[in-house]
């Protein structure tokens, strides 16, 4: 540096390769010329871009420095060396100041903030992971690298990878360039932002992510006039792919999302040529964005626990066996919009609920857009369950803006418009559900059947002067001479007549008819004889002789009547099973329109046939309706 001219001095603060170079330069125009300058000067550039201008540290010694001084970490456009064997070299450095871990599985706790600025991770043939460390303050990575050298002479990117970390406060890594980046088993309390430059895929495998510590009081927490919560339009995970310079893979699996502050989001943006997201569960004050995303190749999002999605802008799968995205997670109109306002500046969900957002006709053929684009890949992949389902819903609030409509214009025509799309949702879901329309058909036949009950058109055995004739029959039994048998003869007198004329005739065509006759009749004639004898045998068993009640000992009075009560019972179940009968035969009849046949209405159920009949119709064609739908769809 002595035989340098003295303006050299004025960059002694300058690292020493640049400061050599300097010096280099103007002795050399000094004493060679201007022609050895350029060989100068392509030989440097050479060195330069083969070494790269950053200076060297290793990984482990940062990791250091940030646990035993506590001073934030900022390094810039430097050479970061990543040892295999990072753990165990950063404790074998800790011991040899006094600082022991409590256990082997105890994690390294890191108290300053790490700033990575432009800088390149390089490792030796192997991927760079981050394993077991708690990082209590935030760690970022900006358009950082990481390569690995697979030869001495070249380099490829490689993994990074996250493991078993704790983040107390945000995690960043922006304009990201390597292989794959994966996150697995991490706590992280902070910010999460992840934006690629050059990435093959991003895994982020069971982390559990709880958002407390609130970088920006003023941008949660907030309200508009109306009391709806203010969305910041900064989201507290960011996954972006949008800089990248081409669509990479994103698994999220296994990981649970939640935020202790109100008007949080979790955004994805970008291409991706694949996207799974699988058995995650989200906080409920928590909406996922994929507005603005882009799935080239297959996208996955099953067995998940949603708050709300928005996905108007979402670009899906062209092909839709290439999109798996079960309707369950969405239930319960979960699915929406974000609507910017300016006072308080931020977004709000829009669901088409309130009156307001029902007058929005830009942001509500929105959202019956993302109902329509789901429904389109489900009809398209076959799933005529998840389809009837997303339908449904989407009717539901195309019914909620009818209802607006006609509150806004008062006519004929927008009510029936109304009241007609009321009716189908609650009959059969909108022609997607023909079972509901039976459900409904059997409940009008039963609730008619009822009525048809209390008005009966036929006289059966609970009419009062059939019950009276009845009581009176059982009453002179006991007062006149006449046992059982004797009535019983006596009412089936004309019954004996005919058995003891068919006898006659069985035996007189022994010889003057065929032999098949005779072996067929006598053993009709033995039963139906048997049968009334053994009636008569029993009548004279427990029936007690008339005109003897009074001398009867008392257990045969409990026991006489015991039997006649049973009998009476017996009398009225016959009428009442007839009477049930009748009236769900009458309301079948009515609600068919098939005719009353032998049971015809009479008086008030007459009328109540006839509304019946219309009922009848309507659900039968609904059912109709919707059975033709669901053939067809199938």
């Amino acid at each position: 540096m002595t035989n340098c001219p003295k303006i050299v001095l004025l960059f002694g603060k300058m690292p020493q390769n640049y400061a050599y170079y300097f010096a280099h330069f103007l002795k050399t125009i000094h004493q060679k010329g201007f022609l050895l300058f350029l060989g100068w000067f392509a030989y440097t550039s050479l060195v330069r871009a083969q070494n790269g201008n950053y200076e060297e540290i290793h990984l482990a010694d940062i990791l250091f420095n940030a646990i035993t001084k506590k001073e934030n970490q900022n390094l810039n456009k430097q050479t970061i060396i990543y040892d295999y064997n990072l753990n165990e070299l950063l404790s074998k450095k800790l011991s040899e100041v006094g600082i022991h871990k409590e256990s082997d599985s105890a994690k390294f706790i890191v108290p300053a903030v790490l700033n990575f600025d432009n800088c390149t991770f390089l490792a030796n043939n192997t991927g760079i992971t981050l394993n077991n460390i708690n990082f209590q303050k935030r760690l970022q990575f900006r358009e950082c690298t990481f390569y690995t050298k697979t030869n001495p002479n070249e380099i490829q990117p490689c993994d990074f990878s996250l493991v078993d970390c704790i983040f107390a406060d945000k995690l960043e890594i922006t304009q990201y360039t390597g292989r794959f980046l994966d996150i697995v088993s991490c706590r992280i309390g902070g910010k999460l932002k992840l934006q690629f430059r050059q990435l093959n895929k991003i895994s982020i495998k069971n982390i559990e992510y709880h958002y407390v510590s609130n970088e920006d009081p003023t941008e949660t927490d907030r309200k508009d006039a109306q009391g709806r919560t203010v969305f910041s339009e900064n989201p507290i995970i960011l996954i972006d792919n949008s800089y990248g310079k081409e669509a990479c893979d994103l698994v999220i699996t296994e990981s649970k999302f939640r935020s202790r502050y109100n008007g949080c989001k979790f955004e994805i943006i970008g291409g991706f040529s694949s996207f799974e997201m699988n058995k995650n569960s989200i906080s409920e004050n928590l909406p996922l964005d994929l507005n603005g995303t882009r799935m080239d190749g297959k996208m996955e999002i099953s067995e998940n626990k949603l708050s709300y999605i928005a996905l108007n802008e979402c670009l899906m799968p062209d092909n839709p066996s290439n999109l798996i995205f079960t309707w369950e997670q969405l239930a319960g109109f979960k699915l929406c919009t974000f609507r910017n306002i300016d006072e308080p500046s931020g977004q709000i969900l829009y669901q088409a609920q309130t009156q307001e957002e029902l007058a929005n006709w830009k942001d509500y053929e929105g959202l019956i857009k993302s109902y329509s684009i789901l429904l389109m890949i489900y009809r398209g992949r076959g799933d005529i369950e998840s389809a009837n389902a997303c339908y449904v819903e989407s009717k539901k609030i195309k019914t909620r803006r009818l209802k607006y409509l006609f509150n806004q214009n008062p006519t004929l025509d927008s009510y029936l418009r109304y009241q007609v799309s009321e009716f189908l949702e609650y009959f059969c879901d909108y022609g997607t559900n023909p079972v509901k329309s039976v459900i409904y058909a059997a409940e009008v036949i039963f609730y008619f059947s009822i009525i048809y009950f209390f008005l009966p058109s036929r006289i059966d055995n609970l009419y009062t002067r059939r019950v009276m004739a009845k009581l009176s029959g059982l009453m002179q039994y006991f007062s006149e001479n006449h046992t059982l048998a004797q009535r019983y003869k006596r009412r089936k007198m004309i019954a004996f007549q005919q058995l003891e004329q068919f006898d006659k005739q069985i035996r007189s065509s022994l010889n003057q008819a065929p032999a098949f006759l005779y072996f067929l009749a006598k053993p009709l004639y033995k039963t139906l004889f048997v049968y009334h004898q053994f009636n008569l045998w029993l009548l004279d068993k427990i029936a007690p002789t008339p005109g003897e009640w009074a001398t009867l000992p008392k257990r045969k009075k409990w026991y006489i009547g015991s039997l006649v009560m049973g009998y009476f019972v017996y009398f009225l179940v016959i009428g009442l099973l007839t009477r049930l009968l009748n009236a769900i035969a009458l309301s079948i009849n009515a609600f068919m329109t098939l005719g009353y046949g032998e049971i015809v209405a009479k008086g008030i159920a007459r009328y109540l046939a006839v509304a019946e009949g219309f009922i009848g119709w309507f659900l039968l064609s609904i059912f109709s309706a919707s059975l033709i739908s669901q053939l067809l769809q199938n």
